[in-house]
């Protein structure tokens, strides 16, 4: 057991002197004109570096928005830049006249949900929604109008329907 007053001098007993080791190149001292101009010139290149980083990535986001036709729609804005066209602001705000069911709440919590969707799950929605739809449904009225947003959003997107999609949708047109 260890015990403070028999084994203090062991515990507090003081170590060696460092050695001094000589340095392998001579470095220059701290305040001369070469140490100066050397953190002079990384600094200039560190802000350069950043400036001309910033400037390409600028560059490149006018380029690829120069790449698309001033008269495009804002689907194509939307899949050059990477941003969804409610970014953009190009998305409409102001709620259709052919839903049912839906008021202004609803039509935008479903239209900010459904602009996170991959392309995948929004065909995949699609698919399921329109299977609901032609079985006995209680809430066709809400089933018809995420119908009706949904192919919206995928004729927006500029996707290509399923087969069966299409043969649904002329079925119960």
């Amino acid at each position: 057991m260890f015990d403070w007053d028999k084994h203090y001098d062991d515990v507090v007993a003081t170590a060696p002197a460092p050695v001094a080791v000589a340095p392998a190149a001579q470095q220059p001292e701290p305040g001369s004109r070469l140490t100066r101009w050397a953190g002079g010139v990384k600094g200039l290149a560190g802000r350069w570096a950043m400036a001309g980083a910033v400037a390409l990535c600028l560059c490149a986001a006018g380029f690829g928005a120069l790449m698309v036709p001033p008269e495009a729609p804002g689907r194509w804005y939307s899949a050059a830049m990477g941003w969804s066209a409610v970014r953009l602001g190009f998305d409409d705000p102001t709620m259709p006249a052919e839903l049912l069911a839906y008021d202004q709440a609803q039509y935008d919590n479903f239209r900010r949900g459904i602009t996170r969707f991959s392309d995948a799950e929004l065909l995949d929605f699609l698919r399921v929604t329109q299977r609901e739809l032609n079985g006995r449904n209680v809430m066709a009225a809400y089933t018809q109008d995420a119908l009706f947003l949904t192919e919206r959003e995928i004729e927006r997107r500029g996707l290509t329907r399923p087969v069966s999609s299409l043969g649904d949708h002329t079925r119960r047109s």
